[in-house]
């Protein structure tokens, strides 16, 4: 794992521990994990630190203060919608309840109505919100019973979170969702089918960041923009379920259905 990876895992569970943390707060958590650059409390232009401890990239703060934009650390570079991911192309993916599918296509709505973009832009039938539990180059269709043991019963009872932005310019923007000890446990046997050795890196159990997807290619200007709009809604936090779980081939850009519902929203 690269360092930059280790800073911005250990910054968004801590984050995610302490719910809405204040900016003294988020200074002490940047100083323990050693980040090298923090950025002023208004719009996105980093300011250089010199911690000499880790050979990382930046973390950003907009507004006020407290939304974070993890530059070059753990983020979706490697999901297997996103340009450039190649040749992380399979993916086992969690789908969520129709409730919270529909929360999040407003976010994605709400987006497009201000000129931005967002994830609702494609078309595509498979488009929908989900989780990525783990991408890898290549699985084999006789894996598929093993995932549907590895996955268990369902529904599986989660929480959808804090906005946030991964990448390095220009930025995803996500809404994280709050780990348990069961959606942990259940990632970890879907990893496990997988193996080890074949995993993307973002998908090993011990740096995996559940999120959902608002927008990718954000401009600073947007992320800025993007995050006081949806904060102020605040559509689609909450309690929310996973009700099926997919495997995507993007490959042969196909999806079909390991165990529960589709989440689909209408």
């Amino acid at each position: 794992m690269r360092d930059s990876e280790a800073f911005g895992y250990l910054l968004t569970h801590r984050l995610q521990e302490d719910g809405r943390p204040g900016r003294r707060r988020i200074l002490d958590l940047l100083e323990e994990v050693h980040v090298v650059t923090v950025a002023s409390q208004k719009g996105c232009q980093g300011q250089p630190g010199d911690t000499g401890t880790h050979d990382a990239d930046a973390v950003l703060m907009t507004g006020a203060g407290h939304r974070l934009i993890i530059v070059g650390a753990r983020g979706t570079a490697e999901s297997s919608d996103e340009p450039g991911a190649a040749p992380m192309v399979n993916s086992v993916e969690a789908l969520v309840d129709a409730a919270a599918d529909a929360r999040i296509r407003l976010e994605w709505a709400e987006l497009e109505a201000h000129g931005m973009p967002n994830q609702g832009r494609h078309r595509g039938a498979s488009n929908r919100p989900h989780i990525t539990m783990v991408v890898a180059a290549t699985m084999d269709a006789a894996l598929d019973q093993r995932f549907r043991a590895a996955v268990g019963a369902l529904p599986l009872p989660i929480r959808i979170g804090e906005l946030t932005c991964f990448g390095s310019g220009p930025f995803v923007l996500v809404r994280l969702v709050e780990l348990t000890p069961d959606l942990l446990a259940c990632q970890a046997a879907v990893a496990d089918v997988v193996g080890i050795d074949n995993l993307g890196p973002l998908s090993r159990p011990e740096v995996w960041t559940p999120h959902l997807t608002l927008a990718r290619r954000l401009g600073a200007t947007h992320v800025e923009e993007a995050m006081n709009r949806l904060e102020n809604l605040d559509l689609a936090s909450g309690p929310a379920s996973v009700t099926g779980v997919r495997r995507w081939d993007g490959d042969a850009k196909r999806e079909w259905m390991l165990t529960g519902e589709d989440g689909r929203h209408d």
